[in-house]
């Protein structure tokens, strides 16, 4: 099975996830939104493309592949093959969660949520509504800021990884 990560922000989640598991993905994409100096240096190959140029090379897919999105900041349309989102919320269970910034959501209103966590999930024409896939929880004990957004970034990196473990079969991490 054939790995394609797409992201519009630093790709740093894409480098924890394969030095993680020993798993690279096969293609990166990367939104020609992205400003270059944010991009993470260990992420060594990408390919920029706009958005539209993105959805039209998804589009012609037809072997065995999964997309997986990484903050990526675009709505994709209904495609040939499956999508996965990361989301450092828990908005399956706290639907306000949804769509963009969730971590701030988080922390403007962080005693309303006495678990805090990550998910992936299905993506579906509906932001972050899809079937959940993987769910890790941790109770809310967050001091500031800085130790939410550690804390979803690490319940992040352990959804991918258990998620990369189901498809991959990778089990080192």
């Amino acid at each position: 099975m054939k790995w394609i990560a797409l992201f519009s922000q630093t790709g740093s989640e894409i480098v924890n996830i394969a030095e993680k598991t020993g798993k690279w993905p096969d293609q990166v994409f990367r939104d020609t939104s992205v400003n270059l100096d944010n991009v993470n240096p260990n992420l060594k190959t990408y390919i920029v493309m706009d958005h539209e140029g993105i959805v039209d090379y998804l589009g012609t897919l037809d072997e065995d592949v999964i997309v997986t999105l990484h903050g990526y900041l675009r709505i994709l349309p209904a495609l040939p093959v499956p999508i996965y989102n990361g989301h450092p919320a828990l908005c399956t269970r706290y639907p306000e969660l949804k769509g963009y910034n969730p971590q701030e959501k988080t922390w403007n209103n962080i005693k309303s949520y006495p678990i805090i966590g990550s998910i992936i999930h299905e993506v579906t024409e509906e932001v972050d509504s899809g079937k959940l896939i993987k769910e890790v929880c941790v109770t809310n004990w967050v001091q500031d800021k800085d130790d939410l957004y550690k804390t979803l970034s690490r319940t992040s990196l352990w959804a991918w990884c258990h998620f990369m473990r189901d498809f991959f079969n990778v089990r080192r991490y």
